[in-house]
């Protein structure tokens, strides 16, 4: 499997348990005590406008992690 192939398998990795993770948080946190905010679209827009910037940071240090990991088990370059 190549380089890219990897990536992209990590990367889909990544942002699966990054979604997964934050709606159990959004769960456990907002809606399991409140039935009522399910209809609230302010608390949806704000949930994911901060999905978003999240997502961005946790794919980037997954993605030097991933290169530095793959770098010294296949020593060779990008």
């Amino acid at each position: 499997m190549g380089h890219k192939e990897k990536q992209s398998v990590v990367s889909i990795i990544g942002s699966v348990l990054v979604i997964v993770f934050y709606s159990l948080y959004v769960y456990r946190n907002y809606i399991q005590t409140d039935l009522e905010i399910l209809n609230n679209y302010q608390f949806w827009g704000k949930s994911f406008l901060f999905l978003i910037p999240v997502t961005i940071v946790v794919q980037i240090v997954i993605n030097i992690i991933f290169a530095i990991v793959n770098r010294i088990i296949t020593r060779e370059d990008i």
